[in-house]
């Protein structure tokens, strides 16, 4: 369970999956959410760790896999999603609109239709826990983005939809068989038409040209004080470069983001809610969910996870080392 806020903690991490966690906080209790989510690239990230000795572990030790499979379970999804959407303050138009969507989807790309229900359960209880006047920032690439935006329309309404921002960034490859893909999409949507912006937050620093200074000198229609040296951030963020391979916060994922591009504040103390330091909560987390336990245990002595939660022999991870004179990394099953 979530425990009740600690005296003197100002930020609170969770570990494990955002849905459970999000399931225990109370509704209309967040005023922004940001996620970075999965994007449906179809790739297993699992060539991004190192042992201390600096080698690359062997391939078949996953990171993460952002590759989907539609299942029973998927179908249980869409069913018990639909239900929370008319039970859940939905227009009755857009749920008609998910039925379709869904439809469609199992029809052309059931892989993504997998994906697209993953997000859908967890977006509808972001939506269930922001305040009236609350924000939400989905942040997401090309692979899957115009999927999304309709999941969004669904479930946020589509007059919510404030902006589409497109971060630009020069990092990454080329090709010469189509243009060069540098830009990740960030879609901003509102819970209601109360919402708060800090427009004070969002202005960018500018110098006025002569040309400009003349016409906000003429009295007729000016709209800028020739001594406004400020303008609103415009929906395409060019100045804000991905993280490369030398960059001092790197912690070692390819997916991971740079801390400039949400001017976040890393000076506070955080209380991280999940991770057991006692035998009864390691117990707790284990009655819970195994899944999980099972995850944290073998993480605890730097060990890496198996990938499959069934059929795996009762093999829980691996750690990974090093023998002198040896080329290859040995192992030990966990």
């Amino acid at each position: 369970m979530i425990s009740t806020p600690t005296q003197g903690i100002l930020n609170r991490l969770y570990y494990g999956d955002c849905l459970r966690v999000m399931q225990q906080l109370n509704a209309q209790s967040v005023d922004l959410i940001y996620l970075d989510p999965p994007f449906k690239s179809d790739r297993d990230y699992n060539s991004i760790y190192k042992d201390e000795t600096g080698r690359p572990l062997p391939d078949q030790v996953r990171a993460f896999t952002d590759t989907w499979e539609y299942t029973s379970a998927t179908e249980k999804a869409i069913r018990n999603t639909t239900i929370k959407m008319l039970t859940g303050g939905i227009d009755e138009k857009q749920v008609k609109m998910w039925e379709h969507f869904t439809k469609g989807l199992k029809a052309f790309d059931d892989e993504m239709l997998a994906y697209v229900v993953y997000m859908a359960e967890r977006i509808l209880e972001m939506k269930r826990l922001l305040k009236d006047t609350g924000s939400i920032y989905l942040h997401c690439d090309p692979s899957a983005s115009h999927y999304l935006k309709i999941l969004m329309d669904i479930i946020f309404g589509e007059k919510s939809f404030k902006n589409e921002i497109i971060w630009h960034y020069q990092t990454g490859g080329s090709s010469r068989k189509w243009f060069a893909k540098k830009h990740d999409v960030i879609f901003f949507y509102s819970k209601s038409n109360n919402y708060t912006f800090n427009h004070a937050h969002n202005l960018l620093q500018v110098s006025r040209g002569e040309g400009a200074i003349a016409r906000a000198a003429n009295p007729r229609g000016a709209r800028i004080s020739a001594n406004d040296t400020t303008k609103t951030a415009m929906d395409v963020w060019v100045d804000i470069q991905a993280l490369n391979p030398m960059a001092i916060e790197r912690l070692g994922y390819s997916t991971q983001k740079p801390v400039n591009l949400l001017n976040l504040d890393d000076g506070h103390d955080y209380l991280v809610e999940g991770i057991p330091i006692s035998f009864e909560g390691a117990f707790g987390l284990w009655k819970q969910d195994h899944f999980e336990f099972q995850k944290w245990a073998v993480e605890e002595v730097d060990g890496f996870m198996t990938n499959r939660k069934t059929s795996d022999g009762g093999i829980d991870g691996r750690i990974y080392f090093a023998e002198p004179n040896v080329k290859d990394l040995q192992s030990m099953i966990l």
